[in-house]
């Protein structure tokens, strides 16, 4: 997670997107979101449906520009938490937060898996460059990714790769030749 002076101070609940588990144990509650990536969106939607007081998704970079319902604020980035105040780089603050949540990106980690067939790359890298549509393992086709790609709609993403996955396996779809996967991959890549 990021490190912000006194967060670790904060009274409460403190977590990152990858810990969240569903809106409902926010209900009633006023939620600061640090990150503004697809994430961070979706766990803010969840939130203001499920009944949150109010959401406000702090950001180092500029609002993407949503019309949000009277519930859910922008804000620029937090530079401090002081008890439950979190104090944003333009001088502005907001009171009585409830919880605070990370949104500020994942990095995949395959740890129970045997090292050739972890995938690597850094937290910013877009689509790993050994998977054929971003799914199947090209040295390995009956091995498949869920939820590799960056910068993309995820969730729903992950819901069609799912049934993507389900279908190859079944037989209902058959994937190109394995030679033709890796020429795919360079093409998407340049």
């Amino acid at each position: 997670m990021t490190n912000i002076d006194g967060v670790d101070r904060f009274p409460d609940r403190v977590l990152h997107s990858h810990e969240f588990r569903g809106a409902d144990e926010f209900v009633g509650l006023n939620l600061l979101l640090i990150g503004s990536s697809f994430s961070g969106i979706d766990i803010v939607l969840q939130c203001y449906k499920f009944g949150a007081r109010s959401v406000t998704i702090s950001s180092r970079r500029e609002p993407i520009g949503l019309k949000w319902p009277a519930e859910i604020k922008d804000a620029p980035m937090v530079v401090r938490i002081e008890g439950r105040t979190a104090h944003f780089k333009d001088g502005s603050s907001l009171e009585n937060i409830n919880a605070i949540i990370f949104c500020t990106g994942y990095r995949h980690s395959y740890p129970f898996m045997a090292k050739q067939f972890q995938l690597h790359g850094g937290i910013t890298e877009f689509v790993p460059s050994n998977l054929y549509k971003s799914i199947f393992w090209i040295d390995q086709p009956y091995l498949a990714y869920l939820g590799t790609p960056r910068q993309f709609f995820t969730f729903p993403l992950f819901d069609l790769q799912a049934a993507l996955v389900r279908d190859v396996f079944l037989g209902h779809i058959k994937l190109p030749e394995q030679v033709q996967w890796q020429a795919d991959v360079n093409k998407w890549q340049t």
